[in-house]
């Protein structure tokens, strides 16, 4: 029995440019490719479900990309629960560029959202 929880990413595209505002933070984001790195401690596959709709209270982050009409989800990465989230971020930094401070309140990485 697979254990429902651990880290994932979810690869996207911005069709067009988008503003993310939270409280004092501010993001400009461009249309593009993105990789978003999150985490579950448990229900790991619902924590997607919720980002992948579209009709949902905002609560993340992510959340303000993901319930707009110009997100189109390509793919979802699952990685075991031992994976550290912020390592998983770094990594990909290698392919992109960090959004500074997106995603990444609850930690001192630099960001979660890859561009």
């Amino acid at each position: 029995m697979e254990v429902d929880k651990g880290r994932y990413a979810i690869l996207f595209e911005l069709k067009k440019g988008l503003i993310v505002k939270r409280s004092r933070f501010e993001w400009r984001l461009s249309p593009g490719l993105y990789l978003y790195v999150g985490s579950a401690m448990s229900k790991r596959s619902a924590r997607i479900a919720r980002h992948l709709k579209r009709n949902k209270k905002v609560r993340w982050h992510i959340d303000d990309i993901t319930t707009s009409s110009h997100c189109q989800f390509l793919k979802v990465y699952l990685f075991s629960s031992e994976a550290a989230e912020c390592e998983i971020a770094r990594r990909a930094e290698i392919a992109g560029r960090v959004v500074k401070g997106f995603g990444s309140s609850d930690c001192r990485c630099p960001g979660h959202l890859i561009y």
